[in-house]
């Protein structure tokens, strides 16, 4: 289960707010490339992606994200991924 932290939401919130004004079907995607998180816009979810309704918007999550917390690094407005403790 993926876990957002307050920071990572207010970055999910602008994003999508920026996204919407192009696209008003844009929901944000969560996928994994290699060891790296990669966000993209997209109109719908993938076979196995996770849905998750976050207050005025909608995330996808890919299934390799797996259990982790959504968090900002130390740069400005960077998504990053922390691997939840078992």
């Amino acid at each position: 289960m993926l876990e957002i932290t307050e920071d990572a939401m207010e970055v999910l919130k602008r994003a999508h707010s920026a996204a919407v004004r192009v696209n008003p079907e844009a929901k944000i995607r969560l996928d994994l490339r290699g060891d790296e998180l990669e966000t993209s816009f997209v109109d719908r979810a993938e076979q196995d992606d996770e849905v998750h309704p976050l207050e005025e918007m909608t995330l996808y999550v890919a299934r390799d994200v797996g259990d982790a917390i959504l968090d900002t690094s130390e740069e400005h407005d960077r998504l990053i991924l922390k691997r939840a403790e078992a």
